[in-house]
């Protein structure tokens, strides 16, 4: 759960370094942000429902180019694609790191080729 002050809008920038997007701020609304919170949990729920094994997971960029697809009608441009790409990676960002709704698992013996591309997972205790 976020802080009162996040509720208002979320600075995706700050969530990592500003370097990747240049001198652009991009911010999202609370609502917004929790729209793609929940769209995203409930696919991996729909996920984890189909195999038996829970700790299957998703790999993040797979759940990143699945959101995508979803909202592929609302995307008119390629500058456009590529705001959305980091919005929602940024998105999922903070749901491992902050908010902690996501875990990301990193499977041993991978090497460092899947480092910056984990199977994320729900978190066990969390309750929509």
């Amino acid at each position: 759960p976020l802080s009162e002050t996040h509720k208002e809008n979320i600075n995706i920038d700050s969530i990592l370094s500003q370097e990747e997007i240049g001198k652009k701020q991009i911010k999202i609304s609370y609502t917004e942000y929790q729209n793609i919170v929940n769209t995203l949990i409930n696919y991996l729920h729909s996920q984890e429902d189909r195999t038996s094994n829970v700790m299957d997971g998703v790999r993040m960029s797979s759940l990143v180019g699945w959101y995508l697809e979803k909202i592929e009608e609302d995307i008119e441009s390629e500058s456009q694609l590529r705001e959305k790409t980091f919005v929602v990676g940024k998105v999922i960002d903070s749901m491992i790191n902050k908010d902690r709704v996501l875990v990301p698992l990193h499977i041993a013996g991978e090497g460092d080729e899947n480092k910056d591309d984990p199977i994320v997972v729900i978190h066990p205790n969390y309750i929509q």
